[in-house]
């Protein structure tokens, strides 16, 4: 989205839970990112489950004001609210870090 990288959507069935193949899988991530040149992560996620919004905040995402939502945050928001309480839902971004290492 523009300059950022939008996270739709990572799942981990529960059976696998608590073996940091969620953190593995956003490891990736952010290695895409920052091969992709992208500025930051965004995501939409649930506030009010234990283990969305906290789990996002241990990676080093912080919780975005409404205020601060994109063009494409909005329209996310408003096609989801037919369907589910969007109060109960977050927009959450990281900065995307640089590599330290040089090119040869």
């Amino acid at each position: 989205m523009g300059d950022d990288l939008y996270l739709q959507q990572i799942s981990v069935h529960p059976g696998f839970g608590k073996r940091g193949i969620g953190r593995q899988l956003m490891a990736e991530l952010d290695t895409h990112a920052e091969k992709s040149r992208a500025k930051q992560i965004t995501l939409s996620t649930f506030r009010d489950l234990a283990w969305n919004a906290p789990f996002y905040a241990s990676l080093g995402f912080t919780e975005l004001p409404r205020s601060a939502y994109a063009p494409y945050m909005t329209a996310i928001e408003t096609s989801q609210a037919p369907f589910m309480d969007i109060s109960k839902r977050v927009f959450m971004r990281k900065s995307v870090r640089k590599s330290t290492k040089r090119a040869k």
